[in-house]
């Protein structure tokens, strides 16, 4: 695999209402990173295919290989956690090619402070 520019923002507006909620972003974005820049990284813990986003990171749904797409594709990969209510957290990624101001693909994902919410929204191309 190729060297990747991957970067992490937070939006300044984030507090301790969204502190539960960043954090599961957070790990959920390490688990991301890891499966798209090398599907076979061994995991630190097993994940169950339907719990959460784990499909976007499995391996074996057509989500988690949307996924690998968006990292094979990309030369940079642009995430952000930013507040969308009080105690909850968008994670977005966007995926950028070398020289290109606009992403190719995006994918966006919802957290509480309970776990993922919401459900995730994917646009990559085929």
């Amino acid at each position: 695999m190729s060297t990747k520019k991957i970067t992490l923002a937070f939006n300044q507006r984030l507090n301790e209402t969204h502190a539960v909620a960043s954090k599961l972003a957070l790990e959920f974005f390490g688990e991301f990173v890891a499966f798209g820049t090398n599907p076979r990284v061994p995991r630190t813990k097993p994940i169950v295919c339907q719990q959460g986003y784990n499909k976007f990171i499995c391996g074996c749904h057509a989500e988690s290989k949307t996924t690998q797409k968006g990292f094979t594709l990309a030369d940079c990969v642009v995430a952000s956690i930013s507040p969308i209510q009080p105690g909850s957290v968008s994670l977005a990624f966007r995926f950028f090619r070398t020289g290109e101001k606009q992403p190719f693909g995006e994918m966006q994902f919802t957290f509480g402070k309970d776990g993922p919410a919401g459900g995730a929204s994917c646009s990559m191309p085929s």
